[in-house]
């Protein structure tokens, strides 16, 4: 059983999503994407709408950590009804929340 979702190249440019949202990684960058020649047709990249998650820390989607990952969607893709809202300082308290101070 596979932990976590994966596509093959060839479904991206099939579906050709507008924005693509990726887990955070150390070793590859969303300007990593955009670059790559084999994105070229895929608007997300086209439109530069590749976006990182925070660290794992921040979104850990296997733990209670991932509200704050549905929060930055959402904020990113509703920000017509998430006016004002400012994924760092909901992070921030997401994190004094859980842990008791902030970081």
């Amino acid at each position: 059983m596979q932990e976590n979702f994966s596509a093959t190249m060839e479904q991206i440019i099939a579906w050709n999503p507008e924005t693509v949202v990726m887990w955070h990684s150390e070793a590859i960058t969303p300007q990593d994407i955009i670059n790559d020649g084999r994105w070229r047709d895929v608007a997300a990249a086209s439109n530069e709408e590749i976006i990182m998650l925070p660290s794992n820390f921040y979104c850990d989607l296997w733990t209670v950590k991932y509200i704050n990952s549905i929060q930055i969607i959402a904020g990113m893709f509703y920000s017509e009804i998430f006016t004002g809202f400012d994924a760092e300082t909901k992070q921030a308290e997401f994190i004094e929340f859980l842990y008791g101070k902030r970081l």
